[in-house]
Formats: structure tokens, sequence, C-alpha cells
């Protein structure tokens, strides 16, 4: 079956440490994940997602450093299916800092699912490996929430209608270069 990649624990590697207490999940919690063509998922327990008036979404902290061609995506799948759903891909890095997504899950309401956390290791120019620290995950959270009044997920942000000299009374711009119109130019 190959090395274990999953892992829980406390990391003695990627950020050193767990993002609250001593443990967290991790695509190896002392060095890099192993290098080759593979695809290793970390699955949830069943659960049902709430209502979607209760504006559902998936909350977790994470840090994660992938080599060339590799990445982590976040799945569900709905329980009695096979097909598993990408909710958000990630690639690179996360900038050395834990980071705290906020996905939705409304299209998800009322049904039993799992969440995945999928690990892609792809070889680079099809000759070499190139693997990294890996992704780590701590404190996962299904919340039930109200939609942010600046969500662009649930309420996008338009311009159109915006004439009022309110406007720039609630957004601000440095140096004056930003404008709000039609316009007159074509790229």
């Amino acid at each position: 079956d190959g090395p274990a990649v999953w892992e829980r624990g406390n990391p003695t590697s990627g950020p050193w440490g767990a993002h609250v207490g001593s443990n967290c999940v991790a695509t190896v919690l002392g060095g890099n994940y192993p290098d080759g063509n593979l695809d290793t998922r970390l699955e949830s327990p069943r659960f049902v997602v709430p209502g979607a008036e209760e504006h559902p979404r998936l909350r977790f902290w994470h840090w994660y450093a992938f080599g060339s061609g590799d990445s982590g995506s976040v799945q569900i799948r709905v329980v009695g299916s096979n097909t598993w759903e990408t909710l958000a891909s990630y690639s690179t890095y996360s900038g050395w800092y834990w980071l705290y997504p906020s996905l939705d899950l409304s299209a998800y309401a009322g049904r039993e699912v799992q969440l995945g956390f999928l690990l892609s290791i792809r070889a680079v120019n099809y000759q070499s490996y190139d693997v990294g620290p890996g992704w780590y995950i701590d404190e996962i959270l299904v919340v039930r929430s109200e939609p942010a009044v600046m969500d662009p997920v649930s309420a996008p942000i338009s311009f159109e209608g915006e004439t009022s000299p309110e406007f720039w009374s609630r957004w601000e711009s440095t140096k004056g270069v930003w404008e709000m119109g039609v316009p007159t130019t074509v790229p």
C-alpha cells in the first residue's frame, strides 16, 4: 500500500506545532511527505449538514507547503455516492501562516456527507519528484452563520446603482487612483 501519509500528533516539521494545543493531522508530522504519483485522502466521519436557512459553512485552520505540481483539495461526498466534489484547492504554500478558510456547504444542506482532504502528489517533468512539508489541518468545524454583508459568495458586491456621494464615505481610495463608473476605454 505504500508509506503512511496522514498522521495525527504534534508536528516536528512544517509549522512546528499545531494551530491550537499540541495535536493536528498532517501529511507526515516529522518531515516531507513521500514522493511519487499518489492521491491520498483523509476522510471525516459521516455527518448531516445543517439546513440552508442556517447558512452552513466549513471552517478549519490549515498550513501547507507543497512541492511543484502537488496540491491539496477539500472535498465533499454525499453518503451513498462514490463521487467526491471539490470545494477548494490549494497549491504552493500558505505563506508560512495558518489560514482559516470559510467554505459554503449550503448546496449540501440536510444531506449526510463526508469531508475529504485530498493530497495529490505528482511527478515533476515525469522524471524527478519535488515534495514539501505537506498539509497540516487543525480545528475542523461546521458553523451555522448569517451571511456576512460583504460576503462575495452569498451576497456579491456590485457597484451597479452606486451613484450617491456616500459611496466614497464607505469605501476608501489611497492616492486617488480608483474611480467608480462606466469604463471609457477597452483594454
